[in-house]
């Protein structure tokens, strides 16, 4: 039998490492250890908590509560807390200890990180340390609510003493409202970086107090350039003012404000080398491109006629200012003498003015180039200006300057004056046809001119158009009539006297300022259309509607381009309709259509912006977003607002010795935000906004729709024109009105408006039997003398005046028994 035998003594023995322990200090509890504990030591301020409270330990020691204890038994009370509390909390490392804390703890020497004793690890088991860190802290708002006794007092002192600010500290810990601790709490939370020049005012009088402190002078200090921009300002508004203000605050001598402005280029009388001069120096301030976009207004204003001396000293010269067209050089004061006499009677009585702007927001426009004209002035004069001006920026220039606009204020002279360009040949007219949205063989032509490379498009100014407007609803000399509809002032009186529910001021009609533009807004605002149609004035409420959308396309800083082309077009289609309307029903265009004025500006804003939509979209040489409320003759009033606030009547001399401050009050106001509730306010005359871009997505401004797009989004605007005319009470016959040029500039031998005016829908072929309306409007309009000046209209006899007053009512009458049976 076998035996098997194992050598166990063969086998290898295990071996056991032995255990070394250290001692480590204890760590606390973390974050480790509960998430919320970070949380807790950085919005609890006490040491110690988890005590009994103190309004239990008053009662046991003293028998009475906590508040009506005197100090002493209050500080007995605090220390009876702190020998009951459980933990003690470590800010800086955010972790809490026991109060009965071992210190430390014996571990493995190769166990990673510390670890916490027994008696801390037992904290996380307390019911009252779990409600502790589970509580949310108080808002950085209600943090000033957190009693004394509750905050560490002592040690914040302590901290803002390091940093420098013990006695900030120490003089307001005690009060309640301290205007100190107030403005710096709001100027720590950004109460105002709306007013950099504020805070920069703080700065010069800290900076003067740290120089005067160190025996220093104020010679060679630096400004900030908002204080310095609002104190150049200042300056040049009141120079009084401005004198009292640098001695209490400091700031720039006036002496080196004056030699800011002389560095400048100089402005002179009409259009030369110094005009371009001035333009080249304007966009390289702003490091912008010639090839980009600019726009160019022109318009005139009054002037003080008189003859002064002025000295040119680029030219070391002497010249006489004060006549029509260039300045005369004077050799002596003979000679002046000499001239004064010669020329008194060809004074020049208004200031034609150029302005150019950088199409962006708050950019401010660029004097361009003044020149004193007559009161009269012919087409032709004008015309042979403007080219010299556009043949020195477009052609004539070593660099190119890219105008994409020219706006002006729309007269007939004006109007000519661009004919005149396109027959002197200077000028071509490029043509962009879309297609009528039922007629196709009738087009729209949007017309824009070519000048050697580029391409530009008249502008008119859209919130004149909406004061125009504004005005031919107001006038007595029309009966404005839409469809079954007749619209006119009283309409809009009773609205205003409506206090409860009118938008509208009584000073809104009633001794309304003409030039006020907030009033206009008013007017045309969506509160007083809707008020309108509560009141039963439908066709007021379209009237306003559709014109002033035709403003919004221009001045909205929201809207899309499609949307801006649809509103256009809506005005121009409805305008069309109107026409068709009155012609097919008989009514004169003269009394119950717009003013020709209106007609005429309305052509040439919808042409203007949908020129500029093409010229963005197609002869561009990169992407450039579109702002058309910059476009127009905007800047050229905001400029000569500024001249009249600092001398109501002025001579040319005065204009060319007041640019340079003009310079600098621009600026400001391009820097300034628009405030809401300046819009409010009644009979305040312009308003100015061009140079405000709040809320505008330029992105969306540089995106701009593709011809097929324009023909369809004509499609809507035609059909919503029909649909308006239709609840008015006109279904429009089978024979439109004939096509015209949105602005028709090269038709020199046809008048537009008496065109226009035409009814051409074929019934003056057809035998039509003569209304009583009818006689009475043409007798009316022949005794009128809206065409004589009122001190050349005759005295009539009483009897004759009282005859034309009853015409006048009978007529009325007549229009309204009209009405009733439409």
């Amino acid at each position: 039998m076998f035996t098997l035998r194992l050598d166990h003594s063969s086998a290898p023995k295990p071996t056991l490492k032995p255990v070394t322990l250290v001692v480590r200090p204890c760590s606390g509890i973390t974050g480790e250890h509960d998430a919320r504990i970070p949380q807790y030591t950085s919005r609890t301020e006490v040491r110690y908590a988890g005590g009994r409270s103190r309004a239990s330990l008053a009662i046991e020691h003293f028998g009475q509560t906590f508040l009506l204890l005197s100090k002493e038994q209050k500080d007995e009370v605090d220390l009876h807390y702190r020998t009951s509390c459980q933990w003690e909390l470590d800010h800086d490392d955010g972790r809490v200890f026991s109060c009965v804390c071992l210190k430390t703890v014996e571990c493995k020497s190769d166990a990673q990180g510390l670890q916490a004793c027994s008696e801390c690890l037992q904290i996380l088991a307390l019911h009252s340390f779990q409600v502790s860190i589970s509580r949310t802290g108080a808002s950085d708002e209600r943090r000033k609510y957190i009693p004394f006794r509750n905050q560490s007092v002592a040690t914040g002192k302590m901290f803002a003493t390091n940093r420098g600010l013990g006695r900030f500290v120490q003089e307001t810990i005690l009060r309640k409202h301290d205007m100190l601790l107030d403005f710096t709490v709001a100027l720590s939370s950004g109460a105002f970086d709306d007013n950099p020049s504020f805070i920069q005012l703080l700065e010069v009088m800290t900076a003067r107090h740290q120089r005067q402190a160190r025996g220093r002078g104020f010679q060679n200090m630096r400004y900030a350039s908002d204080f310095d921009q609002f104190c150049h300002e200042l300056q040049c508004v009141r120079p009084e003012a401005y004198r009292l203000f640098s001695s209490k605050f400091g700031s720039r001598t006036e002496r080196s404000m004056l030699k800011l402005r002389s560095s400048k280029p100089k402005m002179t009388i009409g259009i030369s080398d110094t005009t371009l001069d001035r333009v080249i120096k304007y966009l390289n301030d702003y490091d912008y491109p010639s090839t980009a976009p600019l726009a160019c207004s022109v318009d005139d204003t009054k002037l003080h006629p008189s003859l002064r001396p002025y000295y040119d000293k680029s030219k070391d010269s002497w010249y006489l200012l004060g006549l029509t067209g260039d300045p005369i050089i004077v050799a002596d004061v003979e000679q002046l003498k000499e001239l004064i006499q010669q020329t008194s009677g060809s004074l020049a009585s208004k200031a034609r003015v150029w302005a150019m702007s950088i199409p962006l927001s708050n950019v401010p426009p660029l004097i361009m180039a003044i020149l004193p004209i007559s009161e009269s002035n012919t087409a032709a004069s004008l015309e042979q200006v403007e080219e010299k001006l556009l043949r020195l920026l477009l052609i004539n220039s070593p660099t190119p300057i890219n105008i994409i606009s020219l706006g002006s204020d729309g007269t007939a002279i004006e109007r000519n004056a661009r004919r005149l360009l396109v027959e002197s040949g200077f000028a071509k007219v490029e043509y962009t046809k879309i297609p009528h949205p039922e007629l196709r063989a009738r087009l729209l032509k949007v017309e824009i001119l070519v000048i050697g490379k580029h391409r530009l498009t008249i502008i008119q100014d859209s919130k004149h158009f909406r004061k125009t407007c504004r005005n031919n609803l107001f006038t007595g000399a029309k009966q404005l009539i839409l469809g079954n509809q007749l619209i006119y002032y009283q309409q809009v009186r009773s609205m205003v006297y409506d206090q409860d529910h009118s938008p509208l001021y009584v000073r809104d009609v009633d001794k309304l300022d003409r030039q006020d533009d907030r009033a206009a807004a008013r007017l045309f605002s969506a509160a007083n259309i809707e008020h309108a149609i509560n009141a039963g004035h439908a066709g007021l409420a379209i009237f306003l509607f559709v014109f002033g959308e035709a403003c919004d396309a221009y001045q909205s800083r929201t809207l899309t381009h499609t949307e801006r082309i649809r509103m256009v077009l809506l005005a121009y289609f409805f305008k069309t309709l109107w026409k068709s309307c009155l012609a097919e029903n008989g009514y004169s265009s003269t009394r119950h259509y717009l003013s020709h004025e209106a007609d005429d500006i309305l052509d040439i804003m919808v042409n203007g912006l949908l020129a500029l939509i093409i010229i963005h979209r197609d002869h561009l040489s990169s992407p450039f977003p579109l702002l058309p409320w910059i476009h127009g003759s905007e800047p050229n009033e905001h400029i000569f607002g500024l001249l009249r606030s600092t001398m109501p009547e002025f001579t040319i001399v005065d204009a060319i010795q007041m640019i340079p401050k003009l310079d600098v009050r621009l600026m400001a106001a391009c820097q300034r935000k628009v405030d809401a509730s300046d819009m409010r306010r009644g009979g305040a005359g312009y308003a100015h906004t061009h140079f405000d871009g709040s809320g505008a997505d330029l992105e969306s401004l540089a995106c701009f729709p593709s011809q097929e797009t324009f023909e369809h989004i004509a499609g809507i605007a035609w059909t919503e024109a029909n649909a308006i005319w239709e609840v008015l009470g006109y279904f429009r016959g089978s024979s439109p009105t004939s096509s015209l040029p949105l602005v028709p500039i090269t038709d020199l031998d046809v008048d537009i408006d008496d065109t226009l005016d035409e009814p051409t829908t074929g019934l003056e072929s057809e035998s039509i039997e003569v209304s009583d309306r009818q006689i009475l409007d043409e007798a009316l309009q022949a005794a009128t003398f809206a065409s004589v000046p009122p001190s050349d209209i005759p005295d009539l006899p009483k009897g004759v005046e009282d005859i034309l007053n009853e015409c006048g009512l009978a007529a009325a009458a007549l229009n309204i028994r009209d009405l009733a049976s439409v």
